[in-house]
């Protein structure tokens, strides 16, 4: 577990993230990694108060940004390392940030809250990244 968290946090910072959750890694542990060096194994957002707004990015949803309602303040329970139970309240950007964690890890991305016209958006920017990913790739086994 603590080889996951680091690759975890390795990727996170590399790829200018400030939130991973270990799904969107290959990982069916319930697990995401945020900010500064922390990580949460089982969440679980006990509360939430008050209510933000904010554009969101997503390292699944590259170039792609979705505006989301979000808890304004959250208290978290997780377990650390040695299965003991914390728990936590979140502010601000952490709250925004575990919740969208959390909610990758429940099978939700961001792409889930936004408009029909948005996610038409989306959708035909991601087909654009493929095509790319895939001209690339093709490109590169010629050589």
């Amino acid at each position: 577990m603590s080889k996951l968290i680091l690759d975890m946090e390795h990727t996170m910072k590399f790829t200018g993230g400030i939130g991973l959750a270990a799904n969107q890694v290959g990982s069916r542990i319930r697990l995401f990694v945020m900010g500064d060096s922390r990580y949460f194994i089982n969440p679980v957002i006990e509360s939430g108060t008050g209510e933000v707004e904010i554009q969101e990015r997503c390292l699944s949803f590259p170039g792609v940004t979705v505006r989301v309602k979000r808890k304004a303040d959250i208290v978290i329970s997780h377990e650390d390392i040695e299965g003991n139970l914390l728990s936590w309240p979140l502010e601000g950007i952490d709250a925004i940030v575990a919740q969208h964690e959390v909610d990758h890890l429940n099978g939700i991305t961001f792409f889930d809250y936004a408009s029909n016209v948005k996610k038409n958006i989306i959708k035909r920017k991601m087909q654009k990244v493929m095509r790319q990913l895939k001209h690339y790739q093709q490109k590169k086994s010629r050589k």
